[in-house]
């Protein structure tokens, strides 16, 4: 765990997901009791409540945030050794802060099968699952600051893509017109000022709804500042390239050395409550505001809110991403969407009443994969896992099933289980090793490559049993 300041009176806390009593040095600087009252306020927030408070979730455009998401993002406990913070499944980033927006926390949670304080392994993870080319060492974030940043722009892409689905954001704008197009409201007293006595023209105003107007000033300008430092982002992206395009034509009066005048505009500083463009496009709205800070998940100090940044599921992140390494190699596997509902198996042969939802499976094959975002241990499987993986097996009628996991040792990668009693099924443990890191971004890439064959190997294997 690591705690600085990264400004006055902003304590920066970094943690790995999913472990326990990660010890706070309370008492010495830089903790004071405001940011341990900050702590304790959020401490057993779920993921859905943060969700509701502001934060954005980032995901697949697949996998949908349940509104009873009860997840725990951190824990807080006081006991007579001092105070502990317990992380779970959940990664990201928050801000933590007071409304009179003296003290902050900003809460870094990344992923515990990381051996580089660059985060290589949970880097590589999201460009794979979300579909974007594997990062190079030149576009690797050099710290977990500029890392959120990244997901930032990464999660903003994807909202935008969304959000086209229902058109680009309009609003209502009153326009003043001096000519002979009159339309909407004579306004004698501006008239009588400016086109008197004889003017050639009348002076009036009008309303109507404009694409022209601040919230996709904002937009374009997070378009921009993606486009300065990840170019790569936007190529050979045609979806995002129409809606650039329209952007462009319907923001006429847009100007680039206008970002700050637009970030503090009134209107970009104020919630989307439009029925239509509301759950698309609030949440891009305060992603642009944190992406032109250039601080990670923190917004403009005028912003109203106590809390923000950006969270996801180290679980799903996990499930994504081998999704994405079987589609590169061939194999073809049904990914049933929790969430999203899609893709259920029922319990009762008589009755829907009771869902599943595996990781991956093949009916062809009779084989079920469950992935494991957690350490595993051959001689000590949980009994939970092992059961569920049991339960999918004997509903598909499987020949073979196997728990998919990352694996930090050097022992084998593959370990049989044993054999099921009554019906039979093989039972494998596979791991997926994850590379050291070498310093460079580059080699980790190469070695994760390799990593990734050996998996599809001993997945081929199972096929054939």
């Amino acid at each position: 765990m690591l705690a600085n300041h990264n400004r006055q009176n902003t304590l920066v806390l970094q943690f790995k997901d999913n472990t326990e009593a990660q010890k706070l040095p309370v008492g010495s600087a830089p903790i004071n009791d405001e940011h341990l009252k900050l702590l304790e306020y959020y401490s057993d927030r779920s993921l859905s409540e943060f969700c509701e408070m502001g934060v954005a979730y980032f995901d697949s455009p697949n996998a949908e945030l349940s509104d009873g998401d009860t997840q725990t993002v951190f824990h807080l406990s006081r006991d007579r050794n001092g105070v502990s913070v317990t992380t779970f499944n959940i990664m990201g980033s928050i801000r933590l802060k007071h409304k009179d927006a003296h003290h902050e926390v900003l809460l870094e949670i990344t992923s515990r099968f990381d051996h580089d304080p660059r985060q290589f392994f949970l880097t590589y993870l999201l460009s794979k699952a979300l579909g974007f080319r594997v990062i190079e060492e030149q576009d690797n974030p050099a710290n977990t600051e500029s890392l959120w940043i990244f997901l930032m722009a990464l999660m903003f892409k994807q909202g935008l893509v969304r959000a086209s689905a229902v058109g680009l954001y309009k609003k209502y704008r009153m326009y003043e017109g001096n000519d002979l197009k009159f339309r909407g409201k004579f306004q004698l007293n501006r008239h009588l000022r400016v086109n008197f006595p004889i003017g050639g023209a009348i002076a009036y105003s009008t309303g109507e709804y404009s694409f022209d107007n601040s919230i996709n000033h904002l937009f374009r300008h997070a378009l921009h500042k993606i486009r300065r430092d990840w170019p790569w982002l936007l190529a050979n992206d045609r979806a995002l390239h129409s809606i650039r395009f329209q952007l462009e034509q319907n923001t006429p009066s847009w100007e680039q050395f206008r970002v700050s005048q637009d970030i503090r505009n009134e209107n970009c500083r104020r919630q989307i409550r439009h029925p239509y463009f509301a759950s698309h496009y609030e949440p891009l709205r305060r992603l642009a505001l944190a992406l032109l800070q250039d601080n990670g998940a923190s917004q403009y100090h005028t912003v109203s809110t106590t809390v923000d940044g950006i969270l996801f599921d180290g679980a799903w992140l996990w499930e994504e991403y081998l999704f994405a390494v079987f589609r590169e190699n061939n194999i073809e596997l049904e990914h049933p969407r929790n969430r999203a509902k899609k893709g259920t198996i029922w319990v009762f042969s008589e009755s829907m009443s009771t869902p599943r939802y595996p990781d991956f499976y093949s009916a062809q094959w009779h084989v079920v994969l469950d992935a494991k975002y957690k350490k595993l241990n051959p001689s000590k499987i949980g009994v939970d896992d092992l059961n569920q993986l049991i339960t999918y097996m004997h509903i598909l009628k499987a020949y073979s099933g196997a728990l998919i996991f990352p694996h930090m040792g050097s022992g084998a990668r593959s370990t049989p289980l044993g054999v099921l009693n009554g019906f039979g099924g093989k039972v494998v443990l596979i791991g997926l090793l994850i590379p050291k890191s070498s310093g460079h971004a580059s080699n980790f890439v190469t070695e994760m490559a390799r990593s990734e064959k050996a998996l599809c190997d001993d997945t081929r294997l199972m096929f054939a049993a």
